[in-house]
Order: C-alpha cells, then sequence, then structure tokens
C-alpha cells in the first residue's frame, strides 16, 4: 500500500484517498513478500530465471540463485493470513514477486524470455484463492467502484 519495501528501499504509495476508499470497502492488510522471505530492504534486485524444469529466483547481480524465497514467503503468509478466501490483491506490476502479467523473465543465460509473466506470489495467489481479483498499482480503480 505504500511503504517503502522495495528493492532500493523507495516505495510505490498509492494516494491517500484512494487507500481511504479502499479502506472502507476492505480490509487492508500489507504484506512484501520479499520482506516477508527474510529478504532486507534495501537489497539486491532479484529476477525470475527459468531453467529447464522450473522457473527460479536469483539474485541480479551476484548471481545467487535463491530457491527458498517462493516457500518462506509463502510460509509467512499462511501464517499471518490464514484466510479460506481473498477477495482481492493489489500487487506491485513488474516486480518478481508480484508482477501480474508484467514480471520479466530470463533464461539461464541472462536472455530476456518474457515481459509478461507473473511473479511467483502473484501465481500462488491465482493457485491457491479462486476467483481473487488480481490488480496492480496502476489498475486498481475498479475496486473502488466494485
Amino acid at each position: 500500500m505504500g511503504e517503502a519495501v522495495r528493492y532500493d528501499g523507495s516505495s510505490c504509495p498509492i494516494p491517500e484517498k484512494y487507500r481511504e476508499s479502499l479502506g472502507k470497502k476492505f480490509i487492508l492488510l500489507p504484506f512484501c513478500p520479499e520482506n516477508a522471505a527474510g529478504l532486507t530492504t534495501p537489497r539486491e534486485p532479484i529476477i525470475m530465471v527459468q531453467n529447464t524444469t522450473q522457473t527460479i529466483i536469483r539474485a541480479r547481480d551476484s548471481h545467487i540463485f535463491m530457491p527458498e524465497i517462493p516457500t518462506r514467503t509463502i510460509a509467512q503468509f499462511r501464517k499471518l493470513f490464514p484466510f479460506d478466501d481473498i477477495y482481492a490483491a493489489i500487487l506491485k506490476s513488474k516486480s518478481p514477486s508480484c508482477g501480474f502479467r508484467s514480471t520479466k523473465l530470463y533464461d539461464s543465460g541472462d536472455n530476456l524470455v518474457s515481459t509478461r509473466s507473473d511473479g511467483f506470489f502473484a501465481r500462488f495467489l491465482q493457485e491457491n484463492y479462486p476467483g481473487i481479483l488480481i490488480r496492480t498499482e496502476d489498475d486498481f480503480y475498479d475496486l473502488i467502484d466494485s
């Protein structure tokens, strides 16, 4: 919702007037998948890499693979939010964790494969909460009018 948890320590806040409108209709629960997995802020950016069998998380510059990040994130999410149903999620576009149809995917040689992938947390939400409305900071406005 705009907390300074991005890899570079910055934030992408949703303007207050929209947060207020959303807060009148929904319970707003902020959650950063990367922080939940134990990554600090600021931190080295991470990317999604597709190898022959799976998509994994890797530090962009140091090339350190972090296959445990999605598992840690999901465990922490389920611990903090043990809900059977979630109506909607507003995620950060282009993020390797939260991106929704906007995340870059690389192959093991650092070649760009796609710019329209889902981040690992966005994929988790879609697979585990059927019917969830996933929006980004760019297209959540319909939730205010719904």
